[in-house]
């Protein structure tokens, strides 16, 4: 049958990020008016965003993925050669393979006659570049740590700052913590981090709260324009981009043609099956593609559900009442034939 729902569907051939997107397409996963008026207010300052796969490295791999972005756009190689000489002498030192792996990358892009263009294209097409930063971020953070166990935490040093909240010395926290694969970013983390890249982060909180959007710097005693912005949705990060920086990404990827090289072929969201005119696909007003079947199902489980308007499993865009019909008709079920479907097909 169709599972409920859908896997998080990103259309890079990598299958870790999103192409940039204007925000509003934030706001059609969401009803909650708190919600709504918050995405409003951020559209203001942050026209587009970046969706990130959130599967525990979500922190990492945003923050890792947006100071390189920003240290290429402007041209700032000598940043990108300082974190990778650092992570590969420490990964050496600990026979750290990944780490190993995401130093040697980074150094690709130095040496690269196009960097923005390389990282790009290799990190939105191939899953092992993904890895490689991630694991360059957590080794930055315990090499971090390693060397600054009495650095100040709200008055205490991080050693027992570390003891005091998860009862566990340092090197045992950075091994179960830090060094461990799809394992979520703490608080610590996230203070660690900006200061080991040398970089600026700035989190904006999305949630139910009444009141403006609650914004933390890192470090926070850093004025000027943050190297990074995450929006922060409970256990879960993505990119934001203010007005210069969407533009220039946009500029950037029909500069690159990283739509043409970079995008995933078509799937269904529910099955995950390369979407091929056999299947009969469907492409709804939302512009999203399923098996007429698995969309069939889709509709079937969430009227008999009684969840009020039926919804793409990928944005919760409402699918029309008027292609309801149509899809019964197209997937078999009053024995009709597979055709009729009065919908776009997808091919």
């Amino acid at each position: 049958g169709v599972v409920a729902m859908a896997v998080a569907h990103l259309p890079t051939k990598c299958g870790f990020y999103s192409f940039v997107e204007e925000l509003s397409t934030l706001q059609n996963t969401f009803v909650n008016e708190v919600i709504l008026a918050k995405i409003q207010e951020m559209q203001q300052e942050f026209p587009a965003w970046r969706r990130c796969r959130g599967d525990g490295n979500c922190y990492y791999r945003a923050v890792g993925f947006g100071v390189i972005e920003e240290w290429l756009r402007r041209g700032d190689i000598v940043a990108v050669s300082r974190v990778a000489e650092e992570v590969a002498a420490h990964a050496e030192e600990h026979q750290h393979k990944d780490g190993q792996a995401g130093a040697a990358y980074l150094n690709t892009l130095v040496t690269a006659p196009e960097p923005l263009r390389q990282f790009y294209s290799t990190m939105l097409a191939d899953p092992a570049a993904d890895r490689a930063l991630v694991w360059v971020l957590r080794l930055l953070v315990a090499k971090y740590m390693s060397s600054n166990a009495s650095m100040d935490i709200n008055g205490l040093s991080l050693e027992i700052t570390v003891h005091a909240l998860h009862d566990m010395d340092l090197p045992t926290y950075i091994a179960a913590e830090v060094l461990c694969d799809k394992q979520e970013a703490e608080t610590l983390a996230q203070v660690v981090l900006p200061r080991a890249l040398g970089a600026t982060v700035l989190l904006v909180q999305l949630d139910r709260n009444e009141g403006s959007l609650q914004r933390v710097r890192f470090p926070e005693d850093i004025a000027g324009r943050p190297d990074v912005v995450l929006l922060f949705r409970p256990g879960h990060y993505d990119l934001l981009y203010d007005h210069t920086s969407r533009d220039s990404t946009r500029a950037a990827e029909l500069q690159y043609d990283l739509i043409a090289t970079c995008e995933k072929p078509p799937e269904c969201p529910i099955c995950l099956n390369a979407l091929s005119p056999a299947d009969n696909p469907v492409r709804l007003p939302c512009d999203h593609s399923y098996c007429t079947d698995c969309l069939h199902g889709v509709v079937t489980n969430q009227l008999k559900q009684g969840c009020g308007d039926v919804v793409c499993m990928v944005c919760q865009a409402r699918i029309p009442e008027d292609l309801h019909a149509a899809l019964a008709v197209a997937a078999g079920d009053t024995g009709a034939p597979r055709e009729g479907l009065a919908v776009e097909v997808a091919m």
